[in-house]
């Protein structure tokens, strides 16, 4: 007998045997349910199938959250704060955003004015991220103390205080400031204001801090069109 055709022989009767000897198992599985009580038969059910449902409900779950999170509603952030050596807890930050967004009319849950602190001037590596973060527009306010404004301002960090609107920039002028000169007949440049824990209000948590001074400025890469929603908050800061 040729060789090939003998091997295709055997292969063929290996998947004959196969399929009678599923078919048996299958039979004899049938056999085995159809003996049982009808509790036995839940238990049967429960010890062969509950492993493989979960898997399955797992995997749907999964399935599901990833969508969900890829595609639900981004709040719409309108200003991004950082504070820098910050006398104030995570819960006050939480609280005064909230607080903001309600002052500004605007909904808690559709809306968000996130609020940064936990950055330290000594540290190296939190200088690097702020630097980061400022260079991808993602600091809009600086709230820090009086020497860490003036080191980044030497930077050009801060828009001059001179974009305010009339309004603020009278209650500002009311304020200690912080400004360079470029010349001897140039005047004052202005581009942070002091406030303090007091002022800020709601910033104040069960930690104190309330006389403890810091100065707001504006970031030169702060966002275009959340400038009229940042003059808004500075309002609100000095309470006015």
């Amino acid at each position: 007998m040729n060789i090939e055709n003998k091997q295709t022989a055997l292969d063929d009767d290996a998947a004959i045997y196969q399929h009678l000897e599923s078919e048996s198992s299958a039979k004899s599985e049938r056999e085995k349910l159809s003996e049982l009580s009808f509790k036995g038969k839940m238990r049967y059910l429960w010890d062969y199938y509950a492993l493989k449902a979960f898997l399955v409900l797992l995997f749907g779950g999964l399935i599901v959250a990833i969508i969900y999170n890829f595609f639900k509603p981004r709040p719409d952030t309108i200003a991004e704060i950082t504070v820098i050596d910050s006398p104030w807890s995570s819960t006050a930050f939480e609280n005064y955003s909230e607080y903001l967004l309600k002052e500004l009319g605007l909904d808690t849950v559709g809306s968000e004015i996130p609020i940064s602190g936990g950055y330290h001037s000594g540290s190296v590596e939190d200088s690097t991220t702020v630097a980061t973060r400022l260079y991808a527009s993602d600091i809009d306010i600086m709230i820090a103390p009086k020497d860490v404004i003036l080191s980044y301002a030497e930077n050009g960090t801060f828009y001059p205080l001179d974009i305010l609107p009339d309004y603020l920039a009278t209650a500002v002028s009311k304020l200690d400031l912080i400004g360079t000169s470029l010349g001897p007949d140039d005047g004052m440049h202005y581009y942070a204001f002091g406030i303090t824990g007091t002022a800020l209000g709601k910033f104040v948590d069960s930690e104190g801090a309330a006389t403890y001074e810091m100065y707001v400025a504006i970031c030169r890469t702060s966002r275009q069109e959340r400038r009229d929603k940042l003059f808004g908050i500075l309002n609100i800061m000095i309470g006015q």
